[in-house]
């Protein structure tokens, strides 16, 4: 979904949103055919995306080595428990020097029995490249059928906010930035929290004016101790000038 999202706007200053690479991890569809192989001849991921078509300049490429190699935008998205320190090995071995990494990995480590960020790894074990994070409560589905969707995009770095920006916003999936990666991380970590107490609200009928006020109540509450937790680690707050929203690209 990402590499369809950037081969849309043309207007990226990267090389690597006019010819993106996807690694794929070897695997069979069929007896007969690789899933790679069925992305790069028939533009088709039948095993994720089922009746999609992705853009014919979409690449699928096994080797992560490969795939990273003089990548200037590195796009991370897997599933938590699939990270491991080999794969962020090979994306050094093949990347450009001035290479920026997004994350779109949701969830949080556990380090010492206290919660860690999954950036902060990546960060460490990327030799420190900083990482920028995509959050948002979106369905890979429904983004790839171009309907409306929206995500918030946290970087560290001023400048790198307009160009990560600009890979993935268009005119179905509008993105804001904001100069705080942690707060963005740890709310689409812990969102999934707060949408169960939502559902447990709505399952039990309480009523409309109940289940919307236990809701409210779970935003308000919920989310600020959640981020409490990190309060030893990292001091969190979304309302300081370091979250301030970044300007639109004038393209956007």
């Amino acid at each position: 979904v990402g590499s369809e999202m950037c081969i849309r706007d043309r207007s990226c200053p990267e090389p690597a949103c006019i010819t993106p690479l996807m690694q794929v991890k070897p695997s069979r569809f069929s007896e007969a055919r690789w899933l790679s192989d069925l992305i790069n001849t028939e533009h088709t991921n039948p095993k994720y995306l089922p009746g999609v078509r992705l853009p014919d300049t979409v690449i699928a490429e096994p080797d992560l080595a490969k795939a990273a190699s003089q990548a200037t935008l590195v796009i991370i998205a897997v599933p938590h428990h699939y990270l491991h320190t080999a794969m962020f090995t090979k994306i050094l071995s093949g990347c450009a020097p001035n290479c920026r990494v997004c994350s779109l990995v949701k969830g949080l480590d556990v380090v010492d029995g206290r919660p860690s960020l999954v950036s902060d790894r990546m960060r460490r074990d990327l030799l420190g490249l900083d990482v920028a994070v995509l959050m948002g409560a979106n369905i890979a589905e429904e983004v790839a059928a171009s309907q409306f969707s929206e995500a918030t995009l946290g970087t560290n770095v001023a400048e790198d906010g307009p160009i990560w920006q600009r890979v993935f916003n268009t005119e179905n999936f509008r993105v804001n930035v904001v100069l705080d990666a942690t707060g963005v991380e740890l709310c689409g970590a812990l969102k999934p929290i707060i949408s169960l107490g939502a559902g447990f609200c709505d399952g039990m009928d309480c009523g409309a004016l109940l289940t919307r006020n236990c809701a409210n109540a779970l935003n308000e509450h919920g989310l600020p101790k959640r981020l409490a937790i990190f309060s030893p680690v990292r001091q969190v707050s979304t309302s300081s000038p370091q979250a301030q929203t970044l300007r639109r690209p004038s393209s956007a």
